[in-house]
């Protein structure tokens, strides 16, 4: 049946800027991010007005603008942030400096100068990050602090950087820090850390623990994690958590690797880190792996409270390798790979037999209506699942497939995983088809994944549901993001009445309680193993 991209897109502009002041003013960063609060708010206007005086194009005129400055400023920073994580601070700085090109606002032209003071510092020319310090010493504000504390971090002035911290407010006896608060803590950790006090870094976590959770700054927790557990001496939750961070086969990784069974009082350590100190041409790396070989992670015997504290976080890793949106360790999603292949032959088929929007087209080739489905061709519930309405349809459906997707597949087996799709697909169009027949809807054409993508959001909600009941806060916030597509999907069934929002419900019930069968058996581990 038809379907209406352009208020779709309107709807979602609203909803889009609506969410960010919401943010904004949610966690009180409308001063530092008021560039985007103004961008959502012309936004806003921009929608309502196109709204009301263009209501059948506005949403195609304002799409191209909403792209190019809202999303893609934020997927530049977000690959750079990417790219830091693995230490590439030259492909970093280029991706930060396109972000600030297209948003020169907030904190964006800030941090594309400190990626490009950092590729400097790589190359072993600390003079441009050195002057960025005493730049920002004479700044006050956030943004400042957190770039002074970040570059003294890469320059390795451990002692300094603590001292810093040991002043700072949210640093003191007593205090509980905010949410704002917590990258600070990240900070002080390594710092502890860094100067030998890993007690005193496992007292700051375990302080801030469940402020960082409630958070749920899942890149930021990982980090912290990763030090802790390195200086802890747990090598193997060390090796899983870079696999997560993307760093398994970098020098990054590698380092972090060999920090950890340093700590344990593996033999031999030494002479890798000299050989990987040997091999790499980062500087700051080499700076780093000095300090390690100079003053290395203390091996005194950790409180049975402080053990428990490690033995957690490396659960967490386990979880979050198992409930954690795009895990390193999962197998090849060959179904859905092979399922979002099938979507575009069935869209490429249409595209050539007379167009994906026309009606006849769509019928000859497999669409579902109500009266040839139940008089001898019950075929059409399966073929139209791989047919749609005009590209704008296939493609949200193939994004949300490949979203959805890998994640249940590894959690169901690739059997079970098709099973789910297609009798959630399939289920979806012949209930649809029936309310149909009985008159309860109006009669028309179907086609489309949806009701199959529907089931895979249900299924991966009860997924998530057992991994909450488990204990794992990674699984709730999720589970938290579930419920937000599924309250938003129920908003666009009713404000766009050419979507079968029948096919929609049928489809997440019927996933949700596929989901909730046995899962597959996954490996077990525990902590320190």
């Amino acid at each position: 049946m038809p379907f209406d991209a352009n208020s779709l897109i309107l709807i979602t502009l609203c909803a889009w800027s609506i969410s960010v002041w919401l943010r904004l003013l949610r966690g009180r960063a409308a001063r530092r991010q008021a560039g985007w609060g103004a961008l959502a708010a012309l936004l806003l206007v921009a929608t309502l007005v196109g709204w009301r005086f263009w209501p059948l194009r506005a949403g195609y005129v304002l799409l191209g603008p909403f792209v190019l400055f809202a999303m893609l400023p934020v997927a530049l920073l977000r690959r750079a942030s990417r790219m830091v994580l693995e230490r590439r601070y030259t492909a970093a700085a280029r991706w930060a400096r396109g972000a600030a090109w297209l948003h020169p606002f907030d904190e964006y032209p800030m941090q594309a100068r400190v990626l490009a003071a950092l590729r400097d510092t790589q190359c072993g020319d600390d003079a441009p990050a050195e002057a960025l310090l005493q730049e920002l010493g004479a700044e006050v504000g956030p943004a400042a602090e957190h770039t002074v504390l970040f570059l003294r971090q890469c320059l390795g002035q451990w002692q300094a950087l603590r001292e810093s911290l040991e002043r700072h407010p949210a640093s003191q006896a007593g205090t509980t820090p905010t949410s704002t608060d917590l990258a600070l803590v990240a900070h002080r950790v390594r710092a502890l850390c860094e100067v030998g006090e890993v007690r005193a870094a496992l007292a700051t976590f375990a302080h801030c623990e469940t402020t960082m959770q409630r958070a749920g700054y899942l890149q930021l927790r990982q980090q912290v994690g990763l030090v802790l557990l390195a200086f802890g001496g747990r090598p193997r939750a060390v090796a899983r958590l870079v696999a997560q961070l993307g760093a398994r086969d970098g020098a990054f990784g590698r380092f972090w690797c060999a920090t950890a069974r340093l700590a344990a009082g593996e033999a031999g350590v030494a002479a890798e880190l000299e050989a990987l100190a040997a091999q790499t041409d980062d500087h700051a790396l080499r700076r780093a792996i000095r300090h390690r070989l100079e003053a290395p992670p203390p091996t005194a015997a950790l409180t049975p409270e402080e053990q428990l504290l490690l033995d957690a976080l490396e659960r967490e890793t386990q979880h979050h390798e198992r409930y954690g949106h795009g895990a390193a360790s999962r197998p090849t999603p060959w179904a859905t790979r092979a399922l979002a292949l099938a979507i575009v032959a069935g869209v490429a088929l249409a595209a050539h037999g007379g167009g994906t929007t026309d009606l006849v087209t769509l019928w000859r080739l497999g669409a579902l209506d109500p009266t040839t489905v139940f008089a001898g061709q019950p075929w059409r519930a399966l073929s139209a699942l791989f047919l749609h309405y005009g590209g704008l349809h296939a493609g949200l459906n193939l994004l949300a497939l490949l979203y959805f997707g890998p994640f249940l597949e590894a959690h169901l087996g690739r059997a079970r995983f098709l099973l789910c799709y297609l009798a959630a697909g399939i289920g979806s169009m012949l209930l649809t088809a029936l309310a149909m027949r009985w008159y309860w809807l109006q009669p028309g054409l179907l086609v489309g994944a949806s009701g199959a993508i529907m089931g895979l959001v249900g299924a991966t909600a009860a997924v998530l549901l057992r991994g909450w009941h488990d204990g794992g806060w990674v699984a709730r916030r999720r589970l938290a993001g579930i419920a937000l597509i599924v309250v938003t999907q129920v908003v666009f069934d009713r404000l766009i009445p050419q979507v079968s929002g029948t096919a929609h419900l049928a489809g997440l019930v019927l996933g949700f309680a596929l989901g909730l069968l046995p899962p597959r058996a996954l490996p077990a581990q525990q902590p320190g193993e």
